[in-house]
Formats: C-alpha cells, sequence, structure tokens
C-alpha cells in the first residue's frame, strides 16, 4: 500500500507557496498518495491549482453547540488550573477550526503529517500525536505563536531556510534539519542576455513589499518600463495606479500582469527582464521584524533561477545577492 501523507497549510495563500506545492509534486512522482488540507483561500490569491486539495472549512461541525460549550467549559477549567494550551488559548472560531482539521485527518488517516508552518504544527500534534509530524517553517511570526509546541514536542524532521531561524525557534534540542529555500528547482540553462529588457516585479504588489519605492523609481526615470507579475491588492489598482502614477499607465510605462503561472512556467517567463527587484520595506511596523529580517525571499531566488539579476534591500535575508 502506497505511502499517506498530509500537508496542513493554515494561510490563504496557497498558490504563492512555491515551497509548499514542490513537496507535493514531489512526492506525488514518488508514488505518495498526498493530500493538501487548507482553509478557503483569500480571493486575491485563490486558484486552481490542479492538486488534491482539501478545503476544510467548507465543512460543518456536528454537534457544534456542543462543542461550543465544551471548549467554554475547558478553557474556564485550564484558566483556573493554570494551564496552557494551543488551542484553548486561542478563540473559539480558531478551536473550531482546528476541529475541520480534525476531521478531516482522521478521515484522510495519514502515515505522516507535514505541517507548514506553527499554527499548523499546533493543530496536528494536539489532534493525532502518534502520527509522525514533519514542521516546514516559512514564516515566523513576531508574536511567536505556539513556540512552546516547537520547544516541547517532537519533530521527525525539519526543513527551514538559515541557522539564524533555526536558532529563533529553538532554544535547546533541535530536530533533524534540513535548510531548504523557498525556491524553484533549478534547471541549468544557456544564459542569454542580449535580448532581455524591461525590470520586473515579480510576487504580490503590496506596500510592505516595495513597490511603492519600485514605482516612484519609475516616475522619475522615464527612460525604464516595468512589469508587475503576480498579485495586485484592489487598493493599488484602484487608487494608487490611477491618482499617483497615472501617468505610467498612459504612458504604457508599466504593465500589470496578474495571470497566474505554475512555478516552472513563471520562470520562463522571468527570462526575458533585464533586472528584477525584491524589496521589504521596513518603514511598516508590521514588516520590521525578525521574519522579514532574516527570510531569503522566495521571489528573489525565483528571479535568480531565470538568470535574472536581482536588487534587493540590505537585510541579512536577502545578502545572498552579495
Amino acid at each position: 500500500m502506497n505511502k499517506r501523507v498530509a500537508i496542513v497549510f493554515t494561510d490563504v495563500h496557497l498558490a504563492y507557496s512555491p515551497t509548499t506545492l514542490g513537496i507535493y509534486d514531489s512526492l506525488k512522482k514518488h508514488g505518495v498518495v498526498v493530500a493538501i488540507l487548507t482553509v478557503t483561500q483569500d480571493a486575491t490569491f485563490a486558484r486552481d491549482l490542479g492538486r488534491n486539495v482539501v478545503v476544510v472549512d467548507q465543512e460543518s461541525i456536528p454537534f457544534g453547540r456542543l462543542h461550543n460549550l465544551a471548549y467554554r467549559i475547558k478553557r474556564r477549567a485550564a484558566r483556573l488550573a493554570g494551564t496552557k494550551s494551543a488551542w484553548l488559548d486561542r478563540s473559539l472560531g480558531d478551536y473550531f477550526q482546528f476541529l475541520m482539521f480534525d476531521k478531516a485527518l482522521r478521515r484522510f488517516a495519514p502515515d505522516e503529517i507535514i505541517a507548514v508552518d506553527l499554527r499548523a504544527l499546533a493543530i496536528v500534534q494536539h489532534w493525532l500525536p502518534q502520527v509522525p509530524v514533519n514542521l516546514v517553517s516559512l514564516e515566523i511570526r513576531e508574536s511567536g505563536e505556539h513556540k512552546e509546541q516547537v520547544v516541547d514536542q517532537r519533530i521527525s524532521r525539519l526543513i527551514i531556510q538559515s541557522q539564524a531561524r533555526l536558532e529563533h525557534l529553538f532554544n535547546g534540542a533541535k530536530p533533524k534539519t534540513f535548510f531548504v529555500q523557498n525556491a524553484p528547482t533549478f534547471r541549468p540553462f544557456a544564459l542569454e542576455t542580449s535580448n532581455r529588457m524591461g525590470l520586473v516585479f515579480c510576487g504580490t504588489a503590496c506596500e510592505g513589499f516595495g513597490i511603492f519605492s519600485c514605482l516612484k523609481f519609475l516616475s522619475v526615470n522615464p527612460e525604464y518600463h516595468l512589469t508587475v507579475k503576480g498579485t495586485v491588492p484592489p487598493f493599488l489598482q484602484q487608487y494608487a495606479l490611477k491618482v499617483i502614477f497615472p501617468e505610467l499607465l498612459s504612458e504604457q510605462r508599466l504593465k500589470i500582469d496578474t495571470n497566474y503561472l505554475e512555478m516552472d512556467a513563471l520562470v520562463e517567463f522571468l527570462k526575458a527582464f533585464r533586472i528584477g527587484f525584491c524589496f521589504y520595506d521596513t518603514r511598516f511596523e508590521f514588516i520590521d521584524c525578525f521574519n522579514f529580517h532574516t527570510v531569503p525571499s522566495g521571489k528573489m531566488f525565483t528571479c535568480l533561477a531565470s538568470g535574472v539579476p536581482v536588487i534587493c534591500n540590505n537585510l541579512p535575508g536577502l545578502r545572498v545577492v552579495e
């Protein structure tokens, strides 16, 4: 019987997590029965992925009112006793999401679980402690969510990007660790640069990822053209481009391309460009944190896999370009 592996992904941008999709594809090629268990995706990021994706929060929980009452009783008892639990420390809505993942996991009956980030780890270690769990650490939240689960519970294997991030999560003994970047599989190709033209911003074009700095540069340097390839939040499309930088569109120096491409196709697409941008704008509080200071960006590696030089800001996680 083929091995069964469940990948638990609790965020809303599965289509833009190349590591998660790459793990799924690799397991599938080796004959593993694999499923990605996730939540309803944000409309900005939702895509048809052509994979076995189970959206757990579209199902109802039987005896919901009884679960509601049980949760409240257990939470009150835990507080009186001075004990902590990953799921009791959270809201009722989070607790019900945990129940939904538990239901989906038991129905799939995995031989092994891959938890993507700490919220997923807390879910699977509480509900199915007997099943081997591997952690893929992509994002490290500033609040240190569920850090006690990382320290106190056994993890079979860990995939993480750097030694600094490993030390941040684990103070003492560490699981078997593999340092793997959030990057596409590199396939050697003949580098041809003579026909490359224009600049490219690849990824989510939000203010924290430096899109406004790129647009400002473009507005004062009319000889350049920029292509934004990825998701573009409504605010940027409806206000910033039309009100702040209307000339970029009218002069056709800015192209917005939101068509979704699988990673191999995206790498081929980027080969047409001269220079890529990869920024984390630390002027924003939600960016000025350990996670973004130390994370090697996926879009940086995607550009490098395409042979495209990248301009980054001076942060520890992006210094690989040096």
